[in-house]
């Protein structure tokens, strides 16, 4: 029977979790506020643009094509109350494209724009138009650092959010080759084991039997390891990143490809439940956090024979 990954009993997980807990919350007092200030500055010329040459808004019609074309669709997304998603915008506003901005400006879609944005526009930030009368410089200044400022604290949220997880991706590939001996080889689509990786091999994301995984690692008895990176910020997006997401490709790729071909695991990172962690274990999700590499290191190498030498033993 193939050595698996350890199960943790709820102690260890709790203390894990809690560990976890106090990384992500250095991570965030010790983050720059620099990427906010000047995502804010950017946001902010880029409304107060729109202004202009919408007259207040109150040419917003006539202008939303030329808006939409220039690059200036996100803020006009930002003029709703609430502020209206790309996806959500897609579906209200029954757009008949996603792709380049010039799509966007096509009649049919502008005028779409045009009456969703009308009948959605924020008349507590753009208030005058509400009240049928020319803007106020005060008011202006108002609605311009409101507006940047949603834009800026969504945008930083999203950045946050992808770097993070390009982090905990980095820090594992660096601890496979530096300590492992491994190497990185290029990405292929994996739909059996022998497509995978192989002993000291590893590669990025890549489609697995159908569904992507962050890092796939090929281990030393001939099987592979499908590693999903998953950062979270608070137990309720735990739930949705390892038990839904993380959960639901274990059970296809143990399905597909068998429990003697594949390893699922979790590498953690972040806030999340230790009732979650529970259940994911039992679902077939072995589970590693991002301040303990060695953990993972030492199953790696647990699957190699005794007699073979690798980096770090």
């Amino acid at each position: 029977m193939p050595r698996m990954p350890e199960v943790w009993d709820k102690e260890r997980l709790s203390n894990d979790a809690a560990t976890s807990v106090e990384h992500f919350k250095e991570s965030r007092i010790t983050e720059p506020e620099q990427l906010y200030v000047n995502l804010f500055v950017d946001f902010a010329f880029k409304v107060r643009h729109v202004l202009d040459i919408t007259g207040d808004l109150a040419e917003l019609e006539n202008k939303m094509s030329e808006l939409v074309s220039d690059g200036y669709y996100d803020v006009v997304r930002y003029l709703t109350a609430p502020p209206t998603s790309e996806d959500d915008m897609y579906v209200i506003a029954e757009l008949s494209s996603k792709s380049a901005p010039s799509k966007l400006a096509l009649p049919s879609n502008v005028e779409k724009l045009c009456s969703f944005v009308s009948k959605t526009l924020d008349k507590k930030r753009f208030v005058w138009v509400g009240e049928s009368r020319e803007a106020t410089e005060h008011e202006r200044t108002t609605s311009v650092i409101a507006t940047a400022a949603l834009m800026a604290t969504q945008r930083a949220q999203t950045l946050r959010r992808n770097l993070a997880k390009r982090n905990q991706e980095g820090a594992l590939k660096r601890y496979l080759v530096d300590e492992l001996g491994y190497k990185e080889v290029q990405t292929r689509r994996i739909s059996t084991v022998i497509d995978a990786p192989k002993a000291r091999q590893f590669c990025g994301e890549t489609p697995v039997a159908g569904k992507k995984a962050d890092v796939v690692v090929g281990l030393g008895d001939n099987r592979f390891m499908c590693v999903e990176c998953k950062v979270s910020n608070s137990t309720v997006n735990s739930f949705k990143r390892l038990n839904h997401e993380t959960v639901e490709k274990a059970t296809h790729w143990y399905h597909a490809l068998g429990a003697n071909g594949v390893v699922c695991a979790g590498l953690l990172s972040g806030v999340f439940s230790v009732d979650n962690l529970v259940s994911a274990q039992q679902e077939g999700v072995s589970l590693f956090w991002s301040h303990d590499l060695d953990s993972i290191g030492d199953f790696i190498k647990s699957t190699y024979p005794v007699t073979t030498e690798m980096q770090g033993t």
